[in-house]
């Protein structure tokens, strides 16, 4: 039993060097552009994207973007903090989206539909990231804000109709 006891200890005390070996205490602007393996705290929740190294840049002019070839993210906190909680949120997932797909409005959805499968977002979270996403102009990558919001409010429904479906077969 003390054998275990002491496997599990020496084990614990090396993921623990790993994980500040990786991520080292204090605030993101004293340390720089640094990687976070796979993981961060946004709005107060720790996201995950997969194997995608997540890279806080606060000095990047985007809020976010993604480097699909290189399996990154790349995340200004700084700026993406002016934001609500959902937004921020659905950002990340947006740009982890694209170690998926690269279709932009596809990654929208895609975004919407992994945090509310996880239960991060629900009905009222589509009208969060469309008050972020309303006034934003169309750009080479993006519809404008208006249509973005369409498109999720679309992309909800089908979800939710999915998941009711679902749960409508498994009753039967």
């Amino acid at each position: 039993m003390s054998s275990t006891i002491t496997r599990i200890l020496v084990l614990t005390s090396l993921i623990m060097s790993f994980v500040l070996a990786i991520d080292p205490p204090g605030p993101d602007s004293f340390w720089g552009a640094k990687a976070v393996a796979g993981s961060t705290v946004i709005a107060g929740r720790r996201m995950t994207c997969g194997t995608g190294k997540i890279i806080i840049d606060n000095e990047m002019n985007a809020i976010a973007q993604a480097r699909t070839g290189k399996r990154e993210i790349y995340i200004n906190k700084r700026r993406l903090s002016k934001y609500s909680r959902t937004f921020q949120q659905w950002v990340f997932l947006h740009e982890c989206a694209h170690m998926y797909v690269l279709d932009e409005a596809a990654a929208d959805c895609w975004a919407l539909r992994r945090g509310y499968y996880r239960g991060i977002f629900n009905r009222s979270s589509v009208n969060q990231i469309c008050e972020a996403l309303w006034n934003k102009a169309a750009t080479n990558y993006h519809f404008a804000g208006p249509d973005r919001c369409m498109y999720l409010k679309t992309c909800l429904a089908k979800t939710r109709h999915k998941i009711f479906r679902r749960s409508r077969s498994a009753q039967n």
